[in-house]
């Protein structure tokens, strides 16, 4: 009750209490708190979990955790790729303006490349022989935005501008 009583007197000047306010404060007794005290959330928020399987089992490699978003929204295709393989302060924007940093495929590194004269961002989730197996959004004659798995792209590919290792910084 002091706190309150201490508020209260802060907040107010005597001349803006009236008598029965003054009366009241005057007659509060002190007494010990001893219940819990506010200070805010109890926790804090919780990022959100991972994507999962429907089985509930995590993901063990790039090309499950791409398996698990086919056939979702994946908006434009370099958000994707972002977002399945993370921020970089260099890959960002318009597809065709991302300056290619590797020169051999990986997996877990994207493919940029320019088709049917768009510029285009892919996530390499697998290499078989000699082709790429890409995940991507965005990638159709509709340009739906959608999120594909499992096109193949050849390494000699000539539509191929490069490779972008996100771990380089």
């Amino acid at each position: 009750m002091l706190a309150i009583t201490l508020a209260v007197a802060i907040l107010y000047t005597p001349h803006q209490l009236n008598d029965a306010t003054v009366e009241v404060l005057a007659n509060l007794e002190a007494k010990p708190f001893t219940g819990p005290i506010y200070l805010g959330p109890v926790k804090p928020l919780e990022k959100p979990k991972p994507a999962q399987r429907a089985t509930g089992v995590k993901p063990k490699t790039l090309l499950d955790t791409a398996k698990s978003l086919q056939g979702q929204y994946g908006g434009e295709c370099v958000v994707f790729v972002r977002r399945l393989l993370g921020a970089h302060p260099d890959f960002h924007g318009y597809a065709g303006n991302i300056v290619p940093n590797a020169t051999e495929p990986q997996i877990g590194y994207a493919v940029l490349t320019t088709e049917h004269g768009i510029a285009h961002a892919q996530v390499i989730v697998d290499i078989r022989d000699e082709y790429l197996i890409i995940a991507d959004s965005n990638y159709s004659k509709h340009r739906d935005r959608i999120v594909r798995v499992g096109r193949e792209l050849s390494i000699a590919d000539q539509r191929i501008r490069g490779y972008f290792n996100f771990k380089i910084q």
